[in-house]
């Protein structure tokens, strides 16, 4: 069997759509195609060693990040709640969170509060990538530390552009 990223993609699309999982199966071939384009305008990858910790507590859009960020060359580890996020940012020592805010046991503000208090990960990158749209939701994002504001359903070339800046700076 052929194991192209094109044919990969076509797979899990067709099984996550006869799973139910229609829009993720949507939102991760529209992304890889995104990517696709993207990739030959610019002619070359984004490829990085840089670590970056992905903070999702539901497990598709958590696959589906991880996928799209490996793809550019990310080393990726994802975590399903916000201790997990905490124990593996001091364990890991990421380049860069990016982190959903509803999460079970802590959410991402208090991890974030946490991350930027700790004088050891307060220059630690962090990007909200959350449902959460209102001004309040942004304000306490703000007000808690978040470097960044990432609202879904997302552009995923807005989130590489968004991880490159804070990434290649210095």
């Amino acid at each position: 069997a052929e194991s192209s990223p094109r044919s990969i993609v076509q797979m899990l699309t067709t099984s996550w759509k006869a799973s139910g999982a229609t829009k993720v199966a949507c939102l991760f071939y529209s992304t890889c195609r995104a990517f696709w384009r993207l990739k030959k305008i610019e002619g070359r990858d984004f490829v990085s060693k840089k670590k970056i910790l992905v903070v999702e507590d539901e497990e598709s859009l958590l696959k589906l990040e991880s996928i799209l960020l490996t793809s550019k060359g990310y080393e990726v580890q994802g975590v399903t709640n916000g201790q997990a996020a905490l124990d593996a940012i001091a364990e890991e020592k990421p380049d860069l969170v990016l982190l959903d805010i509803m999460l079970p046991e802590m959410d991402g503000f208090e991890v974030c509060r946490r991350i930027k208090e700790n004088p050891q990960t307060r220059d630690l990158p962090v990007v909200m990538l959350t449902a959460k749209k209102s001004r309040e939701d942004m304000a306490r994002g703000q007000q808690v530390g978040a470097d960044w504001y990432i609202t879904k359903p997302f552009k995923s070339v807005n989130v590489i552009e968004t991880i490159q800046r804070f990434l290649n700076k210095g």
